[in-house]
């Protein structure tokens, strides 16, 4: 089977081996409880754009005039501003009294 100086020469580069991983485990595991306890910051988010209403308008006027039609579909723009505005009645907007949160662009 082995000699003895195989038998050795076996053992030893099995310790160094296992010594290596060892220490290359131990950087790993220091990286990860490094990492784990780095705190999280999450910048504030960008506030919605603010429109106050105006003799004429509408919905669907507002988001053609703040989204052109040739880059965003009037349909879709106008419901995610229903969406933001839920207690605004599309169909009766009073001029100067009410307030439409519109979508930042990345958020359509």
């Amino acid at each position: 089977m082995f000699t003895v100086a195989e038998t050795v020469i076996l053992l030893i580069a099995v310790s160094i081996l296992s010594w290596a991983f060892g220490w290359w485990s131990r950087g790993q595991v220091e990286a990860h409880e490094q990492w784990r306890n780095t705190p999280i910051t999450v910048g504030e988010p960008e506030p919605p754009l603010v429109v106050t209403v105006r003799v004429g308008d509408t919905l669907w006027g507002i988001a053609r005039e703040f989204y052109p039609s040739d880059r965003y579909d009037t349909r879709h723009v106008v419901e995610v501003i229903r969406r933001m505005n839920p207690d605004i009645d599309p169909g009766w907007l009073r001029p100067g009294e009410d307030v439409i949160y519109l979508p930042r662009f990345k958020d359509l």
